[in-house]
């Protein structure tokens, strides 16, 4: 028969195993670095007769290389009389996606892209506002009053946004809020496009182009209580026989 001691660090190890096999399988993440357009789905959620963002896949980079990257390309017609619009858009990865109920209740998520501004029409060196965004059961959601790329003209930069299950998700068409638990359904993840275009009196058209690139998302998954609850029951077996072996030894 093993002895309590032996009971304990077998308890601890197998406590110890499962830890490390858990935290190896709590985050999922994938990154798309070629955009291939039936991979991912539009949502128009602000635009007008005269103004709208448009994504076109383009196929080179800057250096004349293959590498795939969306060209986001917002346009407003001439205007003889003064105007204010937001043009909102969003561009969700359909093909990847996190599954609650098969990988655990979500605790973290991180989304990251690659943007830049590439060409403008007007005086202004920005070209876009990009907010990361999360879909679940069609319904569109961020974080409220939470970061968002400045998209400038200029070379590639690339931002990364952190969130917890716990933050303030919103939707601008639902009250609902998504749901994160093992009952959850399945959630994919994206970037919202937005761009206000204030003219005070006649302007002429414009057209303001940005790149989207090197999309990723990652989650971690609320830890499984079962190896905490291993590793609770061997140490304390180890503390139990560490007070016998005192109480023996006075």
């Amino acid at each position: 028969m093993k002895s309590p001691v032996i009971v304990a660090q077998l308890l601890l190890s197998a406590a110890l195993a499962m830890s490390a096999v858990t935290s190896q399988a709590e985050t999922y993440g994938f990154t798309q670095d070629d955009f291939v357009l039936p991979d991912w789905k539009f949502y128009t959620e602000q635009s007008g007769p005269e103004y709208a963002i448009n994504f076109q896949r383009s196929a080179f980079n800057s250096e004349g290389d293959y590498d795939p990257w969306y060209r986001i390309i917002y346009t407003h017609s001439a205007s003889s009389a003064p105007f204010s619009d937001d043009a909102v858009k969003s561009a969700v990865l359909i093909t990847h996606f996190y599954d609650p109920a098969f990988y655990g209740a979500v605790d973290k998520l991180s989304i990251s892209f690659s943007a830049r501004g590439v060409s403008s029409t007007i005086p202004d060196s920005i070209t876009a506002f990009m907010r990361p965004v999360i879909v679940q059961d069609g319904i569109i959601f961020s974080v409220a009053d939470s970061q968002f790329a400045t998209v400038t003209l200029g070379d590639w930069t690339h931002y990364s946004f952190d969130f917890s299950a716990s933050d303030n998700w919103i939707s601008t068409t639902s009250a609902d809020k998504p749901d994160f638990s093992i009952a959850g359904s399945k959630i994919t993840f994206g970037v919202r496009v937005g761009l206000r275009l204030n003219c005070p009196g006649s302007c002429r058209a414009a057209t303001l182009v940005s790149g989207l690139d090197n999309f990723g998302f990652s989650v971690t998954a609320v830890p499984e209580p079962s190896s905490y609850a291993l590793l609770g029951i061997g140490l304390g077996v180890m503390g139990v026989v560490a007070r016998r072996k005192a109480v023996a030894s006075v």
